[in-house]
């Protein structure tokens, strides 16, 4: 009989405990169960997907993908530059979310993050569903964003997102209850791109990713 045949996968629950020691019990974790002993078993990064899911829910974020963005905006890459809870733009937005996962990645923590699809653009890769979950935020009275000039040489303005009062005191709570590897590697990405001019940032992820450079796809904003 092969592996997969001995064992089958399926949600259960598992007690843990979080970044600070305290207990966690975690439910619907994705598992692996032996179809003759009935033992269960767990993948490290299903565990720790199911804690940010049940963060996001403890408060109520409708996608686990969420707690990423309000940590990428709370992060503070600069003391006296800016006070946390902004962002320059929506196009720094979406290149530091991809790089709060590949840097994850890199450090030997894949897939432990919940995070959205990343497709080809034109200036590096896109966040499928960042726009939904904007408009979500606004409605929930959580961010707003402000139309801004960046340079003449573009026909739009930028759009600069910032959090609320509400918001920014949600995502001081998820920063202060996700696990330090991840706000940690936020504050990286954010140090990473938050400087940079668009044309910049272009540059370093065409040079690292050219796999997510597709023309047909503009977005600068």
């Amino acid at each position: 009989m092969k592996m997969e045949e001995r064992w089958i996968s399926i949600l259960s629950e598992v007690d843990t405990v979080n970044d600070s020691g305290n207990p966690l019990h975690l439910v619907g974790v994705k598992a692996l169960q032996h179809v003759e002993t009935r033992e269960i078993v767990f993948r490290p990064h299903d565990i720790a997907q199911a804690e940010i899911e049940a963060l996001a829910k403890r408060h109520g974020l409708k996608e686990a993908r969420d707690v990423s963005t309000f940590l990428i905006l709370f992060a503070n890459p600069s003391e006296g530059m800016i006070k946390g809870g902004d962002i320059l733009y929506k196009y720094h937005l979406q290149k530091t979310l991809f790089y709060l996962w590949k840097g994850l990645d890199d450090d030997g923590l894949p897939d432990v993050m919940p995070r959205d699809e990343f497709i080809p653009a034109a200036n590096g890769p896109m966040p499928v569903h960042l726009d939904e979950d904007l408009d979500r935020f606004i409605d929930q009275g959580l961010i707003d964003i402000r139309l801004k000039d960046w340079n003449p040489e573009y026909e739009r303005l930028m759009k600069h997102i910032l959090l609320l009062d509400d918001g920014l005191s949600l995502a001081k709570d998820i920063w202060i209850e996700t696990p330090t590897d991840y706000s940690s590697m936020a504050l990286w990405a954010k140090k990473l791109i938050y400087p940079m001019s668009p044309h910049q940032v272009r540059e370093l992820v065409h040079s690292k990713y050219p796999e997510f450079i597709d023309d047909a796809v503009n977005d600068i904003e």
